[in-house]
């Protein structure tokens, strides 16, 4: 009988490959090519340089989203405080009254005052606030200024004043580069101070207008006419 003959039943040839090996030698090929579905190191290289351009493309919106913001909202304060800068001056000019006040030293000054020996427009303006209904005059010395960068204004609490009268600042616009002052009366004639050094004619004791510029940063040069009730 020859070798091939001797073979068992359970034999499945001459390397030994029995049914027990066979089938663990399935396990281990099926586990490697499990393991074989993974990402390899290029994929994963791929995957994070992409991701790193994507994330610096997000922070980047996001920087630019975050300035302009910024930007926004610094313009719109700038806007606001412009805005009540002009409804101040407005009220104040608008409520001007012919009534001269006493100094610190007992100087008579006028009703309406530019540039004076302060550099302010000085004014004395009806509409003081009195919200408790004291029994007090409803006038008020008021004055705007130009100190450090910044449009202020002065209110006295009391209208003839003393030595040590001390004014309330108001602090109302900054970035202010330059406060310029004239004045229109008479037959269309422009002063640049007020009163007048050298007065016409028959001019009256206030203007018709004051006419205020503002150089403001961010806003440029800035002009407003404002109408005086009691000019002429």
């Amino acid at each position: 009988m020859t070798r091939e003959a001797k073979r068992t039943p359970g034999s499945v040839g001459a390397q030994g490959l029995t049914p027990a090996r066979v089938t663990a030698l399935a396990r281990i090929h099926k586990v490697s090519r499990g393991k074989a579905k993974g990402f390899t190191l290029l994929e994963l290289l791929v995957a994070l340089t992409i991701f790193a351009i994507m994330a610096a493309s997000i922070y980047s919106s996001l920087a630019m989203l975050l300035a302009t913001s910024s930007r926004l909202d610094e313009a719109g304060k700038s806007l606001r405080e412009l805005q009540k800068t002009m409804q101040v001056l407005g009220r104040d000019l608008g409520q001007v009254t012919n009534r001269p006040v006493r100094g610190g030293y007992d100087v008579e000054l006028p009703p309406l005052l530019w540039p004076g020996t302060e550099e302010q427009l000085e004014m004395t303006s009806a509409g003081r606030s009195n919200p408790l209904g004291q029994p007090r005059c409803s006038l008020q010395r008021v004055a705007f200024r130009l100190r450090d960068g910044k449009l202020e204004r002065l209110a006295w609490p009391v209208l003839d004043q003393a030595q040590d009268s001390t004014p309330y600042i108001q602090p109302l616009l900054s970035g202010v580069s330059n406060f310029e002052v004239s004045f229109l009366a008479g037959l269309d004639q422009s002063f640049p101070e007020w009163p007048p050094a050298f007065p016409p004619p028959q001019i009256t004791a206030l203007p018709r207008a004051v006419r205020v510029v503002l150089e403001v940063e961010g806003w440029g040069r800035l002009e407003r006419i404002f109408l005086l009730p009691e000019g002429g």
